[in-house]
């Protein structure tokens, strides 16, 4: 598959735009994100012609793709990644982010969002190192928004005494478990999932690919 690039709540307070934890971060995340997604999609149907448009053109060179459109600023550092993946999807897909740092850090950054893998889908929160996502960039040649829009609905995650291994159609994030959430802080393409039915045979394969 090739891609292409293309209401403040008083009782988590921060200084400066910075949090004490992640935990306070997915707090506020979990909070807001309903109310954000509405804003999202009332601005998307704003501007829905020009995804239909593109969705109905014929894209046969350069074939099938995911497409990112340009996202939504949403304020307060949470945004909407928009994008379709030709030809499959007729109608835009997206999800929302949040980018933030906490209060000992310096430059770095970290990303929150929602996963939802194949083989579960079910909804988990996810933070993203800033590394993983230069790490995603250099090694796919893509931006972040394709991997928003797309791959965070993609393969499975493996997880052994606290390590995440997380398969998808580019390669593997790695990360950790911790509490509720899980954090991914590399993004690999020694080993990527070729989409087909994650059944416990396809999975078995997979995971000693994984972790051998």
């Amino acid at each position: 598959m090739k891609k292409k690039k293309n209401q403040t709540n008083s009782s988590i307070p921060t200084t400066n735009g910075r949090y004490d934890s992640l935990e306070q971060v997915m707090k506020e995340y979990l909070s807001k994100v309903n109310i954000k997604k509405a804003e999202a999609i009332k601005k998307i149907k704003q501007n829905l012609n020009m995804y239909e448009r593109y969705a109905n053109e014929n894209h046969s060179d350069p074939g099938p793709h995911v497409h990112a459109f340009p996202t939504i600023n949403l304020h307060d550092g949470y945004v909407a990644h928009i994008g379709i993946k030709w030809p499959q999807w007729s109608n835009p897909g997206f999800t929302v982010t949040k980018k933030f740092q906490l209060k000992n850090q310096t430059t770095d950054y970290f990303t929150i969002g929602k996963i939802t893998p194949e083989d579960t889908k079910k909804s988990q929160i996810v933070f993203f190192l800033y590394p993983f996502l230069e790490n995603f960039s250099c090694n796919t040649h893509q931006n972040e928004e394709v991997f928003f829009v797309y791959l965070t609905s993609s393969g499975f995650i493996s997880e052994r005494d606290g390590i995440l291994k997380w398969l998808t159609e580019d390669g593997v994030a790695i990360g950790y478990k911790s509490g509720k959430y899980y954090v991914f802080h590399t993004f690999i393409t020694d080993i990527k999932y070729n989409g087909e039915e994650l059944t416990d045979k396809t999975k078995a394969k997979y995971e000693k690919l994984l972790w051998n």
